[in-house]
């Protein structure tokens, strides 16, 4: 099979990844589809075919002094700084998803600030995360200043 060949031609000599294959292949299904709709042919010739999978490669994290060199890059001074040691040290110690952090709210905290908790996240579940000693410090830190109840990092503009 010609389609096949093509998988092979763009792994063997294009050195394309799995993951650019199957968006190779993704596209080549959709413009299929599109031609059975508009009457040009009958059968997809990719329906059976095997799409490799894309591989998923090992995460890549910080070391300890590049997490330092990160933190000790933000100007606490300020306000602004203040707000963006805090979401990080939030992503750090909590390993929220930016669009959790995106949306927590003042109430999520709670008042004894022993636990966040994380609304819609993966899956559209909530679950309650506990809150490291070090992080609550730079949460009350902020929220000295930091009122409003809804959302709970804002950007300059006053919105998430």
């Amino acid at each position: 099979m010609h389609i096949r060949r093509y998988m092979a031609w763009l792994s063997n000599e294009r050195n394309y990844q799995n993951s650019s294959i199957k968006t190779a292949m993704r596209e080549l299904r959709a413009f299929f589809n599109y031609a059975i709709q508009e009457g040009h042919i009958r059968k997809n010739p990719l329906y059976k075919l095997h799409i490799p999978k894309a591989s998923q490669g090992e995460p890549e994290y910080l070391t300890e002094a590049e997490l330092k060199k990160l933190f000790s890059a933000v100007d606490i001074n300020s306000r602004l700084g203040l707000r963006d040691l805090t979401v990080l040290k939030t992503l750090y110690y909590t390993g929220l998803r930016v669009s959790e952090l995106c949306n927590l709210r003042l109430v999520d905290i709670g008042e004894s600030m022993e636990s966040l908790i994380i609304r819609g996240g993966k899956g559209n579940k909530d679950r309650i995360l506990p809150v490291h000693g070090h992080l609550r410090i730079w949460l009350k830190r902020y929220l000295k200043w930091r009122r409003s109840p809804s959302p709970l990092f804002i950007h300059n503009s006053k919105t998430r």
